[in-house]
């Protein structure tokens, strides 16, 4: 909350909004990293190797290995050719191996795109619209500690007429900053990052919908 003691206090409706703004932040944030975990690094061992590889170096490239699905294809492969290779067995060996590796190219290109059109706009919204709403609620609380000293001082009887100046100014600027932020608030909390999340959710769906279209058609050999 804003509010400390002796404080002057914050516009009510700014401090709930805040709240929520905050929940909302922390929400897109769980479902991006859920996303990750799900669609982008869904092999734990990768994941784990390349979250150590980004805080020890946050510039660090991200391993790109050979996914589970074409491990396991090269793996039918190197069982099937054990085997006679005019057999029924190894047909069947061999076509789920190409399906498999085909499977792994299609989800890694659904991971691109999904990287690129759903988890960076999500991203946006809480790196430069939350992170503004940060800013602001700073600035608010900067000016709200300056304008309190010089009221202080005035109503201490202070006869100094910079005081009275000061406490104008920074009272207009504790008003008209109150409004920038609670605009903000109110669009980030309200139906503009509303329609952008679903946006970017149905973007998604989209995309998992094609990915399993083709799925279906690499799986009918």
């Amino acid at each position: 909350m804003l509010n400390v003691a002796h404080a002057t206090p914050i516009d009510p409706e700014i401090e709930n909004l805040l709240l929520k703004a905050e929940r909302t932040d922390h929400l897109i944030k769980s479902i991006v990293k859920q996303i990750e975990l799900m669609i982008l690094q869904p092999d734990p061992i990768s994941r784990i190797v390349n979250n150590v590889s980004q805080f020890v170096d946050p510039g660090a490239v991200e391993l790109k290995g050979k996914k589970n699905l074409s491990i396991l294809g090269d793996l039918l492969l190197q069982y099937g050719d054990l085997m006679a290779h005019d057999t029924p067995q190894y047909s069947s060996l061999s076509g789920m191996s190409s399906a498999f590796k085909l499977m792994d190219q299609k989800w890694a290109e659904v991971s691109a795109e999904v990287s690129i059109r759903v988890i960076a706009e999500l991203k946006k919204i809480s790196h430069v619209e939350y992170a503004n709403i940060v800013k602001s609620k700073s600035e608010l609380l900067t000016t709200r500690v300056d304008m309190d000293y010089y009221k202080n001082q005035f109503y201490n009887g202070s006869s100094d007429p910079e005081v009275q100046v000061k406490c104008a100014e920074l009272t207009s600027s504790f008003e008209v900053q109150s409004a920038k932020l609670k605009e903000l608030l109110i669009d980030f909390c309200g139906e503009l990052t509303e329609t952008k999340v679903a946006t970017c959710l149905e973007k998604m769906i989209d995309l998992l919908k094609e990915a399993h279209g083709h799925f279906q058609k690499i799986l009918s050999f």
